[in-house]
């Protein structure tokens, strides 16, 4: 297999940019995090990130058991657990630049806790191409308006060849370059030369900083590996002691326990409230669910994620429900009028669509399909009880 890019088998994402205030370090970092795969080789650590996000209660009720009579929390549904908090925080779903600030596989991405954007060599994604790191860029501008970054995307020096065969472009050159700012992602026509040199990719002990100023930004060294301080904590012999313990051990790895409950609570408060207000919006959705019987396992009904409302065509379903007047009167045929309506509604029919799983929790819970505000006990709680009729604004 080789690369269309022929930037080779691991190309090397290189990025620079203004330093971000503490919050806003803490809502980048939550919310480029790939929640799912949220673990490592350290147990002791992933015990502790799943009782600071609150979620070992909800294990401990749903321990499997081993040939051997020992008891284990579900591996998958720790990822759903975990996965779960990253859709309720509204994290991004990335290909290739994902942050692992918290789990720390593989390199620890283009952000760390310091609030400074880093370059790095990543691990994770093979084959990554061009567009699928400007597609990345893309979303995480959209996210996250203030964000000031200069990016590039290097050959690495494995399998730098085309799919035809033929050569690829040399290890150490800049295959693509992009300038984020105020939410929009601009490729610079000629690339210039990494940012970063080649002999500063590889793994290098956290004191190896450099910096210097690149039109009032700055620049740094590549965030070390797992595999550096993997090796350092089998030299050490490290004990495998108690989650809390670790905080010290984990702080020098640049994650500190403390700073992950503080990200922690600032995106549960912004992001899953203990209010949810259920419109009749989110009920016409709903009654028009496609409802399919899901075969995994002992099976369970289910909402078909391909077709949530009887079509592919997700948006225009949504539409047809919520605004049957409005999108009736596009005229059929004209691309430009379709592409007006979408631009104008998109986002507020998709946060109704995304929606629908809180509106459809309390309906089960509550056993009504009623609209108006309702409150639960904490985040994680699905207790929801009615608290009034909608408010209505003026």
């Amino acid at each position: 297999m080789g690369s269309k890019d022929g930037l080779g088998k691991f190309p090397v994402v290189i990025a620079v940019g203004d330093t971000l205030t503490r919050e806003q370090t803490n809502e980048v970092m939550l919310r480029t995090t790939s929640w799912y795969h949220l673990t490592c080789n350290d147990e002791a650590w992933d015990d502790m990130v799943i009782h600071i996000l609150g979620l070992a209660d909800k294990l401990n009720d749903s321990l499997v058991e081993l040939p051997d009579g020992a008891r284990i929390w579900d591996c998958e549904y720790q990822h759903q657990l975990t996965d779960g908090f990253g859709n309720g925080i509204d994290a991004l779903k990335l290909y290739a630049l994902d942050n692992w600030g918290i789990s720390r596989r593989g390199s620890g991405g283009w952000l760390d806790w310091s609030g400074q954007i880093r370059a790095r060599y990543r691990e994770g994604s093979k084959w990554t191409s061009i567009e699928e790191v400007e597609a990345d860029w893309q979303a995480i501008a959209a996210a996250f308006p203030f964000l000031r970054i200069r990016a590039q995307l290097a050959a690495g020096d494995y399998l730098n060849v085309f799919d035809d065969g033929s050569p690829g472009v040399p290890a150490g050159q800049v295959g693509a370059e992009w300038i984020i700012n105020h939410g929009e992602v601009h490729r610079v026509d000629k690339p210039g030369k990494p940012l970063i040199g080649p002999e500063r990719w590889w793994q290098k002990p956290r004191d190896d900083w450099y910096q210097f100023p690149w039109w009032h930004w700055k620049i740094a060294t590549p965030i070390t590996s797992l595999y550096y301080w993997q090796h350092r904590r089998r030299r050490a012999a490290w004990p495998h002691i108690g989650p809390w313990s670790l905080a010290m051990h984990w702080e020098e790895r640049g994650v500190c326990a403390p700073r992950l409950i503080e990200a922690v609570d600032q995106m549960k408060e912004a992001h899953m409230p203990d209010l949810f207000t259920v419109t009749e919006q989110h009920l016409k959705l709903l009654r028009h669910a496609n409802l399919r019987w899901e075969d995994s396992y002992q099976g369970a009904p289910g909402i078909d994620a391909k077709m949530p409302y009887g079509s592919k065509w997700v948006f225009h379903d949504i539409a047809e429900i919520l605004d049957p007047d409005g999108f009736g009167a596009v005229p059929e045929g004209d691309d430009a009028a379709l592409g007006a309506y979408e631009q104008e509604h998109e986002d507020e029919f998709l946060q109704i669509h995304f929606e629908t799983i809180q509106a459809l929790g309390i309906a089960l819970r509550t056993g009504e399909f009623k609209t108006g505000v309702y409150r639960r006990s904490d985040v994680w709680a699905s207790d929801w009880t009615y608290v009034g009729p909608e408010e209505v604004s003026v």
